[in-house]
């Protein structure tokens, strides 16, 4: 039962990494306006977007006041360091649109305006709490629990699974080979006694002969008078 249960679990664990991995390679491709999926790391949308969440993010040609979005933060040092904030108005100068955002828990507006080349996309929706098995993943601790452990287990209860029929195949084929043996056995024995049965006549034959003969003897002795 244990062990039932335990496939049970890594097989929802499997499909479910599957499936979070398709997305992920999908979010990957150079498509254009394709969709990422990212992690919120900080409190600054709250409650709208909690610690942990991960976000659906794809691009559009403009965003509106009021939609959230997400994009490279200006003083970033890695490009992947990104920032998700509500716009609060736009901006248009010389060398194009520039959007001023605001995290929902923050008093004020972020202290420089975002350009349009620097948003990544307007968040389409959040999963909460999903973002931290995403980034659990990513770690050797998390690629062990959590793919590399359900993973083996499986392999080996097919491994078991495949055994255990080549066993049943095997015992199948010799009570086959076993049944066959003993009815040639038997059909021979049958054979036999029907042919000896045939050679050496019975105590009632014999004994009937012997009658017939005694009656042949008298016969020919009454028709010599």
């Amino acid at each position: 039962m244990f062990k039932k249960i335990t496939v049970i679990f890594a097989n929802l664990i499997l499909v479910f990494l599957l499936a979070v991995g398709v997305v992920i390679l999908v979010s990957f491709l150079p498509l254009k306006r394709n969709f990422k999926i990212l992690t919120v790391t900080s409190g600054s949308m709250e409650p709208v977007l909690k610690v942990g969440s991960a976000v659906v993010v794809r691009g559009a040609d403009d965003y509106q006041p009021g939609q959230i979005i997400t994009f490279r933060a200006p003083e970033a040092k890695a490009e992947k360091d990104y920032i998700t904030h509500r716009v609060v108005s736009t901006e248009d100068h010389s060398d194009g649109r520039y959007y001023v955002t605001r995290g929902d828990a923050n008093d004020a507006p972020d202290s420089v305006p975002i350009a349009a080349s620097a948003v990544v996309g307007r968040v389409l929706f959040d999963v909460p709490y999903i973002g931290y098995v995403l980034s659990y993943i990513k770690t050797l601790p998390g690629l062990l629990i959590l793919v590399i452990v359900p993973a083996t287990i499986i392999v080996y209860e097919e491994a078991r699974k495949i055994r255990d029929e080549a066993h049943a195949s095997m015992a199948r084929r010799r009570a086959r080979r076993q049944a066959s043996l003993s009815s040639k056995g038997a059909a021979k024995g049958a054979e036999s006694a029907d042919k000896s049965s045939e050679k050496k006549p019975n105590g009632a034959d014999k004994a009937t002969k012997k009658i017939r003969a005694v009656g042949e003897k008298r016969t020919g002795s009454k028709r010599k008078r």
